[in-house]
């Protein structure tokens, strides 16, 4: 219904305008013969001016007779545009061209309604393209940031690599060493801390199916830091238990002590004394059976 009032009103507006047109000529009209009477009035008047004034009043019916001139001229090209005007509204008063018409005006608005979608849609790409342009400088600070991050993870290693060596330079792989003949002392160096077997406060006896098992009582014994070790602790632990300087010491070592046994190693050799390192492995214990010594899983 809307559309239909619309159209009837669109309709109409030809015949307004030449409503418009008509009353502006019937204005221009009035506005004639108003001059025309204006004129004749002062035609009568100009015999009751002064002669001097003569002049003047000639001047003045010349110009008004020019703006008559000027109005009729304009009075003949309103009647043409008018005749022109109704010659046009005879021709579209056919049903074809009213169809015509009609079909115009539809084409009219849904191509109005295509450039507003299309503008509708150049917005949505232009806000996602300013999606896409903050995605791309958010990808383009977390590449910054990993990239921040590798350089960071490769000092770092580069750190941890110099520890590392560090470490092993100071706390390398104890190497096996026998001598002949029976030990005079027997220590078990595990967990950083020194034990003497030999000792009831240090050394646990046990025994599990048939088996007699010595453990290390690690609170008893001599712990040994593994920054700043001072030497004279374990010299001082020998020396406390009577152990000379040409003694043969047997020593278990557990692999969580390699860097402990540097220094009870270099103790004993400024001391004088002999060694003999055995590796106990991880989860073992030492146990005695018939022979002097019999390492056996627990």
């Amino acid at each position: 219904m809307v559309r239909r009032a619309s159209a009837e009103i669109k309709e109409s507006s030809l015949e307004l305008l030449l409503d418009t047109i008509c009353n502006t000529f019937g204005g221009v009209l009035f506005i004639a013969i108003l001059v025309i009477v204006l004129v004749n009035m002062s035609s009568r008047e100009i015999p009751r001016n002064p002669q001097e004034n003569r002049a003047e009043l000639d001047l003045e019916l010349l110009q008004l007779q020019q703006d008559l001139e000027r109005s009729r001229e304009r009075l003949e090209t309103l009647t043409t545009t008018t005749s022109r005007l109704k010659a046009i509204k005879a021709q579209f008063t056919s049903q074809e061209s009213i169809r015509l018409s009609r079909e115009v005006r539809q084409t009219r608005l849904e191509v109005s309604q295509t450039v507003l979608s299309n503008s509708r849609g150049g917005e949505e790409t232009a806000v996602m393209q300013q999606d896409i342009n903050q995605l791309t400088d958010q990808l383009e600070q977390q590449k910054d940031d990993l990239k921040n991050a590798r350089t960071e993870l490769q000092n770092l290693s580069v750190k941890l690599q110099g520890v590392v060596q560090k470490n092993a330079r100071e706390s390398q792989l104890p190497t096996a060493q026998k001598n002949s003949g029976s030990p005079d002392a027997n220590f078990i160096l595990k967990k950083g801390v020194l034990c003497d077997l030999g000792h009831p406060s240090e050394s646990r006896s046990s025994e599990e199916n048939g088996i007699r098992f010595l453990d290390p009582v690690l609170s008893a014994g001599l712990k040994i830091p593994t920054e700043n070790p001072d030497p004279q602790l374990v010299a001082a632990r020998l020396k406390a238990r009577g152990i000379p300087g040409r003694h043969l010491i047997r020593i278990w070592v557990s692999p969580d002590s390699h860097a402990q046994w540097n220094l009870v190693r270099e103790t004993l050799v400024k001391r004088g004394n002999q060694y003999e390192l055995v590796l106990l492995p991880e989860g073992e214990r030492l146990a005695y059976g018939a022979t002097s010594r019999v390492m056996r899983s627990q």
